[in-house]
């Protein structure tokens, strides 16, 4: 009898096991219907924001618009430690040191949204439409000018499409943060 038990015995515990993951999974539902749509209108967001991007840059190198803006937001992110540091004193973060950084980015950045070679950069002057590095560490770094993002949602705004992130003072983000 004992050998006929022992199956029957790990069935009957597995079967408590469900029921006690089923109660768990039950208990946290709302939490996890929450995070679903905390990541479903996340990836609305960027998907939102990097279509946006691509009508505004059509050669960007990066035609996935939730890739292209994630590879913008890791330069936005890389570029925003070495501006606070500079702006604090702190770490030895040299003015030397920020501008080549700063140039880095902004290189990194116009090769991405298929602005050409650093040649082009450097002999255009002003690598894009208005594209700079804000070196204020209270906000994003990568932005464009106020006067052509104002022109170019205006555009989107006509054709009922989404327009491209704002700060108060209209200068368009190209990387905001939009996790949500």
């Amino acid at each position: 009898m004992q050998g006929n038990s022992g199956p029957l015995i790990k069935r009957c515990a597995l079967q408590v096991e469900a029921q006690g993951l089923a109660k768990k999974l039950d208990a946290s539902d709302g939490e996890n219907e929450r995070n679903k749509n905390m990541n479903a209108n996340t990836l609305k967001a960027v998907t939102q924001h990097g279509e946006a991007l691509l009508r505004a840059f059509p050669n960007a190198i990066e035609k996935n618009p939730v890739a292209l803006c994630k590879k913008l937001r890791r330069i936005e992110s890389a570029i925003g430690r070495p501006i606070l540091d500079y702006t604090n004193g702190e770490n030895g973060m040299q003015i030397e040191q920020l501008d080549a950084l700063c140039s880095s980015a902004e290189i990194r950045a116009c090769k991405l949204l298929g602005m050409g070679a650093p040649d082009y950069i450097e002999r255009i002057g002003n690598t894009l439409p208005g594209l700079f590095i804000n070196r204020d560490p209270r906000g994003h770094a990568l932005k464009l000018d106020d006067g052509w993002t104002r022109e170019f949602n205006a555009k989107q705004y006509a054709a009922k499409l989404p327009a491209l992130h704002t700060d108060m003072g209209g200068y368009g983000i190209i990387a905001p943060d939009l996790n949500q």
